[in-house]
């Protein structure tokens, strides 16, 4: 009689399953079927990608900061009269005094060295540097400017053994920082493709026999340079200095890219979850 009723009950589960949709009949079990395991090892390497952005977010706004206070630092620098250039000059604290206006009154001496390429109005060309004897004696470079590529070789050639007496508006500079893109300059065979002061100096006091100091002063012109180029003249850079400051959009993106990534963590957690829960029921 037992056997019977059991008999009868499995016969009617099985009849009752058979009426459900597919989707909500009950799963066969197989033999060493493994329960379904939450992925925590995959949502915790997704969720680095939500704390990255968030970290480059927080980034991009250290380097607003930075950026808002250099653009007050230059724009304090560049609005405050020209000073003579001293006549004794610290090197050392030259990085401190950058983009400073000063004025030097001299001699520019017949030799020049061509950096490039540099562009000016979607010209492309170099610009040159020279040697400037001061009234006072001491040596400094001067970079007269852009000139096009096509007026450089008649430029270099009328300086021939004449020197020109000027009185020079310019801007401190130091040497530039060469990124890993760039490569370096090769002085022995008069290639120069970032400005490199001590070795300009030094390339420039060997061809001219007198002593240049690590002093570079970029020249000011703030007129039209189409006339100039047109007479193979160098062309100054500008009084004023535009840095790009994009850092606050970049911050947003950041930002946008954390809460987004977030969202999408969340929801994929709580699929998982839901998923779990049913397997375990």
């Amino acid at each position: 009689m037992a056997g019977m009723i059991r008999a009868a009950l499995r016969s009617t589960r099985t009849l009752n399953n058979a009426k459900l949709p597919i989707r909500y009949q009950s799963p066969p079990k197989y033999k060493n079927q493994k329960s379904f395991q939450f992925p925590t090892a995959g949502l915790l390497a997704l969720s680095a990608i939500p704390i990255f952005t968030l970290y480059l977010g927080f980034w991009q706004v250290r380097r607003l900061d930075w950026k808002l206070n250099l653009i007050a630092e230059l724009d304090d620098k560049l609005g405050q009269d020209p000073l003579p250039l001293p006549k004794h000059i610290d090197t050392s604290v030259l990085p401190e005094f950058e983009y400073r206006k000063v004025t030097a009154g001299g001699t520019l001496l017949n030799h020049a060295i061509a950096v490039g390429p540099r562009t000016l109005d979607g010209e492309i060309g170099v610009h040159v540097i020279q040697p400037l004897l001061r009234h006072d004696g001491q040596t400094v470079l001067v970079n007269r400017g852009f000139i096009h590529n096509d007026n450089l070789d008649s430029f270099l050639s009328s300086l021939g053994n004449t020197s020109t007496d000027v009185d020079i508006v310019g801007m401190l500079r130091v040497s530039q920082k060469r990124n890993m893109f760039t490569p370096d300059n090769i002085p022995a065979d008069n290639v120069w493709l970032w400005v490199d002061v001590p070795a300009i100096a030094t390339h420039l006091s060997s061809l001219t026999n007198t002593p240049i100091e690590n002093v570079l002063i970029d020249e000011i012109y703030d007129g039209l340079p189409g006339s100039r180029l047109a007479q193979g003249v160098p062309v100054g850079r500008p009084s004023k200095i535009e840095l790009r400051n994009q850092h606050a959009v970049y911050a947003f993106t950041w930002f946008s890219l954390s809460l987004f990534t977030t969202g999408l963590l969340y929801r994929l957690a709580k699929r998982t979850q839901g998923l779990r829960l049913m397997r375990n029921k």
